[in-house]
């Protein structure tokens, strides 16, 4: 009964760990109250750099109403390097966040490109409206691609904000209740060996909930920046490329237009441009898909099997 009791004790803790870290050292972050107004911590921070630039008589005259404020009235709330890696504030500058940032802001560029490669074709159609159905497929399938960019930057904002909070109702909600079930378990079966392999699965789960979906996405990155790589960047340069094309085949087109001159010899090049485009932004796309939608997928179903392996084949009942 003392080793149960040892087991109650240990999960008790845990899940109290695992509230103050999510409400607390997870939580809102904290201000610095200086008495006559509330600040932010950044705000504070972009304040000491202009301290730093202003001259030295104004720094005197801010360093002696600075004295005036209590330390005691101070508090920041710094997040560590291993919770900023697993547990990213939704608005970080490094880290998954950041990454997932950028690439929200690279599918942003792409789709500016598809969308001045769009800009050409109305101006050519507008131009001669006779002959606009020649580029009417181009047209059209550059507009699918590019709504289905935009589906990526849905998926990056919904993998964003799951990042941040689903961190925040693990530790906060999840686990406690399940090592709260877990106690209540141990204190209705009195077998010592079932409550020690009750105790093993409780934790052993809990880690797993807790850091499954940051790793998940941290190993789809890592396949971004390495095996993917060689495939996707020369797709963006390409992209990149003729979207100077297109600008400039823009800006040359509607300079002929104020000049009321024809611009049916663009209509081949326009489509040229426009299909290799959306070639390359296709091929894009696919690549987003596997590694922000179906690796991270694919690495939770086979950490939660093997899960379900290890509870099944190692800690069983029938294998005492």
């Amino acid at each position: 009964m003392n080793k149960t009791i040892l087991y109650i004790i240990i999960l008790i803790l845990a899940a109290g760990l695992s509230f103050f870290l999510g409400a607390f050292f997870l939580g809102p972050k904290l201000t610095l109250n200086t008495g006559s107004q509330v600040k932010t911590a950044e705000e504070a921070a972009a304040e000491e750099i202009v301290v730093d630039e202003i001259t030295q008589d104004q720094t005197d005259d801010i360093d002696s109403s600075a004295q005036e404020t209590s330390p005691q009235d101070i508090f920041v709330r710094r997040k560590g390097a291993a919770a900023s890696f697993f547990f990213p504030d939704i608005d970080s500058e490094k880290g998954l966040q950041n990454l997932l940032t950028v690439k929200s802001n690279e599918i942003s560029g792409i789709r500016t490109v598809l969308n001045t490669a769009g800009g050409v074709f109305n101006v050519i159609q507008a131009a001669h409206p006779g002959n606009g159905e020649f580029l009417a497929p181009v047209d059209s399938t550059v507009n699918k691609v590019s709504g289905m960019l935009l589906s990526a930057s849905g998926v990056i904002a919904f993998e964003k904000h799951l990042l941040f909070a689903a961190g925040h109702v693990i530790l906060i909600v999840f686990i406690p209740v399940y090592i709260i079930i877990s106690v209540i378990l141990m204190i209705i079966n009195r077998d010592k060996k079932k409550n020690k392999k009750l105790l093993i699965k409780t934790i052993l789960f809990s880690l797993i909930i807790i850091f499954i979906l940051p790793v998940s996405f941290h190993l789809a990155a890592l396949a971004d920046k390495t095996v993917m790589s060689h495939n996707s960047s020369p797709l963006i340069a390409s992209i990149t490329e003729k979207g100077i094309l297109a600008q400039d085949m823009e800006d040359e087109i509607t300079a002929l237009r104020k000049q009321n001159k024809p611009v049916l010899g663009f209509m081949q090049d326009a489509e040229t441009l426009g299909f290799g485009l959306a070639d390359n932004a296709l091929n894009y796309f696919m690549i987003f898909i596997i590694i922000y939608a179906v690796i991270p997928v694919l690495i939770i179903t086979a950490v939660i099997c093997l899960a379900v392996l290890f509870k099944k084949r190692l800690l069983s009942d029938d294998r005492e």
